[in-house]
C-alpha cells in the first residue's frame, strides 16, 4: 500500500473538515432562515405581540454566531500566509472559541482593539491553534490557583509590525509561562510541519507584568 505524506493526509483532513462545516453552515442556515422569515412577517401581522421580536432577535443573533464562526473556520483551514485584519481576526477567533464549552464557561475575554485597521500578514491557522492552546492552558492555571477568569487582549501597531498582546489572570505569572509556550511551540512544529526560524508567522515574547505578546509583520 502506497503510503500518503504527511501533506497529502493534512490536505484530505482540511477538505473533509471543510466539508462537514459547510454541511453544517447549510443545515442550520436552512431552518434559521424560516424562523427568521416568519418571524418578520408575523410582526407585521400582529406587531402587538412582543414575543415575536424575541424570536427573530434571537433568529438573527444565531445567524450572526454562524456567519462568524464560519468565517473563521474557513479561515484556519486554509492554512497559509494571507493578509488579514487583525481586530477583525481577534474579534472571529473570540467568536470561535466561546463556541468550546470549556471556554465559554470557564474564562471572560475583554478586548481593547486599536481604533485603526490593523492588516497584517500571518498564518491564521497556526495563530488560531497557538492562540487557543494558551486559553486552554491559562483556564486549567486560573482554575488550580483560584484566580479570576478574565483575560485582557490589546491591539496596536509598533513600528514595521503589529502587536497582539494578551494580559493574563494575575497569579498564572507564577507559572513559568514562557518554558510552557517553548514547548507548545515544539508540539507545534512537529503536527504542523513548519520550523521556528523559517516559517513561523509570528514570534512572541513574555513580560514580567503576565503579558504575553505575539507580534505579527504588518502587511508589506
Amino acid at each position: 500500500m502506497t503510503e500518503i505524506s504527511k501533506e497529502s493526509e493534512n490536505r484530505i483532513e482540511t477538505l473533509a473538515m471543510y466539508k462537514v462545516m459547510e454541511g453544517l453552515i447549510h443545515n442550520i442556515n436552512t431552518p434559521l432562515n424560516l424562523i427568521i422569515g416568519y418571524s418578520q412577517q408575523l410582526k407585521k401581522q400582529y406587531p402587538e405581540i412582543s414575543h415575536l421580536d424575541k424570536i427573530n432577535n434571537a433568529g438573527l443573533k444565531i445567524d450572526e454566531i454562524v456567519q462568524a464562526c464560519s468565517k473563521q473556520m474557513i479561515q484556519r483551514l486554509q492554512n497559509k500566509t494571507l493578509d488579514f485584519e487583525l481586530n477583525q481576526w481577534v474579534r472571529d477567533e473570540i467568536n470561535l472559541l466561546n463556541n468550546i464549552l470549556d471556554i465559554k464557561h470557564s474564562l471572560l475575554f475583554e478586548a481593547n482593539l486599536s481604533e485603526g485597521i490593523v492588516s497584517v500578514n500571518s498564518n491564521p491557522l497556526i495563530m488560531g491553534l497557538f492562540f487557543e492552546s494558551i486559553i486552554l492552558y491559562i483556564i486549567r492555571f486560573a482554575e488550580s490557583f483560584h484566580s479570576n477568569k478574565t483575560i485582557f487582549l490589546k491591539t496596536h501597531s509598533a513600528g514595521n509590525n503589529a502587536e497582539l498582546i494578551l494580559h493574563l489572570p494575575v497569579k498564572t505569572t507564577k507559572i513559568k509561562i514562557d518554558s510552557y509556550l517553548s514547548k507548545l511551540q515544539i508540539a507545534l512544529q512537529k503536527d504542523y510541519d513548519f520550523v521556528a526560524d523559517t516559517d513561523f508567522p509570528f514570534v512572541w515574547q513574555c513580560n514580567n507584568d503576565g503579558e504575553i505578546i505575539i507580534i505579527l509583520p504588518l502587511k508589506g
